[in-house]
C-alpha cells in the first residue's frame, strides 16, 4: 500500500492475507514475503495434503462465527447485531459468556449478558471466542486416548490463551491472541476424530524416547498437528498470521522475526508455560533471553516469566 484511500484500504484488508503499509522497512516486507511463501509450501507438502483427503468431510467454517464475520464487515454493523448473531445460538452463547468469566479472562466485572461481552471486549473478541466454542462444541464426542481428552485441551487453551494476551499487552497484536490461543492445538482434534490410534502410538513413543511430540506424530501420521490445525485455519480464511502461528509453534526457529508478532508470542507463552508444569522434555520447550532477542519481545525473561505466574495463580478450571 502506498498512501491509499481509506475504503480501498479497508476493502483490500479482508481479501489479503497480510497489509503492509508504506513506509515499509525493507527487511520487514522481504520476511513478510518469505514467511508468506513458507506457510504455502507447508500447506503444500504432499503428505500433508493426502492425510488431510483422508478425511470424508473437513469441518465447515462454523455457522455463528461466517455470520458474525459477515456482520462485521458491514459498515452498519452494531453491538445489538452480533449479540444478536451470537445469542441465537443459545449453546455458543452459553459457552462464551463461561468462558468470559473465567478467572484466566481476568476481568474486573463479571459478564452476564452476550451485548455485555460484546461491548466490553468488542467484535474480534467476541467473534474469535465464538469461533473457538463452535470448533469444541463439534468435537465434544472425540475420543479419549492416553495423554488427550477435550477437557484437558480446552483447559489447555485457556492457560496459553491468558498467557499469550497477557505477553500481547501494549503491542499491536490484539484480539488475534485470543483466537491463536484458543485454537493453537486443533489440530489435536482432527487427529483424535482421524487416527486416534496412531496419535496414541506416537505419543507414547514420545513419552518412551523424550523426543518431540510433534516429531513423532510426523514419524507416525505423515503430518503434526500443527501443521493439520494450520491447513483447516487456512481453509477457513483466517488471517495469515494466525495461520503461520500455528503451523510454525512447533518450529519457531524455522521462520525469521521482522517484528515482535503471534507466533513469538504464543512461543514464549506456551514454553513457560511448560516449564512450569511438565517434566518431561518431550513437552517442555526452554526458551532463554537470546530467543527474546530474537524475536523483538518488548520485555524480558523475567518479566515474561512474572506475567505467565499471574495467570497460572489466577487461573481456573472451566466448569
Amino acid at each position: 500500500s502506498g498512501y491509499a484511500e481509506l475504503t480501498q484500504t479497508l476493502r483490500l484488508v479482508s481479501l489479503a492475507h497480510q497489509y503492509l503499509s508504506k513506509p515499509c522497512d525493507a527487511k520487514q516486507l522481504e520476511n513478510t514475503l518469505s514467511r508468506c511463501l513458507n506457510v504455502q509450501d507447508l500447506l503444500n507438502r504432499p503428505a500433508l495434503r493426502s492425510l488431510v483427503g483422508q478425511i470424508r468431510q473437513l469441518p465447515a467454517l462454523p455457522k455463528t462465527y461466517a455470520k458474525l464475520r459477515d456482520a462485521m464487515g458491514k459498515p452498519n454493523a452494531s453491538n445489538t447485531a452480533i449479540a444478536a448473531i451470537v445469542a441465537s445460538d443459545t449453546a455458543i452463547a452459553a459457552r462464551v459468556l463461561q468462558v468470559v468469566n473465567s478467572a484466566f479472562f481476568r476481568l474486573a466485572r463479571q459478564i452476564t449478558k452476550i451485548d455485555q461481552a460484546v461491548a466490553y471486549l468488542g467484535f474480534a473478541a467476541v467473534s474469535n471466542l465464538v469461533l473457538s466454542a463452535e470448533v469444541f462444541t463439534r468435537y465434544k464426542n472425540v475420543r479419549k486416548i492416553d495423554g488427550y481428552d477435550l477437557e484437558k485441551i480446552q483447559i489447555e487453551a485457556l492457560k496459553t490463551t491468558a498467557a499469550t494476551r497477557a505477553l500481547a499487552q501494549g503491542t499491536r497484536l490484539g484480539d488475534d491472541a485470543i483466537v491463536v490461543g484458543l485454537l493453537h492445538d486443533i489440530g489435536h482434534l482432527i487427529l483424535l476424530e482421524l487416527c486416534p490410534d496412531k496419535l496414541q502410538a506416537a505419543y507414547r513413543e514420545a513419552i518412551a524416547t523424550n523426543m518431540p511430540l510433534h516429531a513423532m506424530e510426523t514419524k507416525h501420521i505423515g503430518a503434526s498437528h500443527a501443521e493439520v490445525g494450520a491447513y483447516l485455519l487456512a481453509l477457513w480464511g483466517l488471517p495469515y498470521s494466525i495461520v503461520d502461528a500455528v503451523a510454525h509453534h512447533h518450529e519457531p526457529d524455522s521462520v525469521l522475526h521482522a517484528e515482535f508478532d503471534l507466533l513469538g508470542a504464543l512461543t514464549i507463552a506456551e514454553s513457560l508455560l511448560d516449564d512450569a508444569s511438565r517434566a518431561n522434555s518431550a513437552f517442555r520447550r526452554l526458551i532463554d533471553q537470546n530467543y527474546l532477542t530474537a524475536v523483538h519481545a518488548p520485555f524480558t525473561l523475567a518479566e515474561a516469566q512474572q506475567r505467565v505466574t499471574a495467570v497460572l495463580a489466577t487461573g481456573d478450571k472451566p466448569t
